[in-house]
């Protein structure tokens, strides 16, 4: 679920080259998003923005 900037929720999962190159969101990231205008409750998460994370990646399996 992401939490718009109005205080709307609206149920998300990652598109595109986020989820072929397994990038990972953690709750917190600011995130920017697709969402149809047919159902105003569903979106695809298209970008995470790196704004003060650092550190080193998650490890690997």
């Amino acid at each position: 679920r992401v939490t718009l900037e109005n205080g709307h929720q609206v149920i998300c999962y990652t598109g595109g080259k986020m989820r072929k190159h397994h990038i990972r969101i953690i709750a917190g990231d600011n995130v920017s998003l697709e969402m149809s205008p047919y159902d105003l409750t569903k979106g695809r998460i298209t970008f995470r923005h790196i704004a003060g994370r650092s550190g080193p990646p998650p490890a690997r399996r």
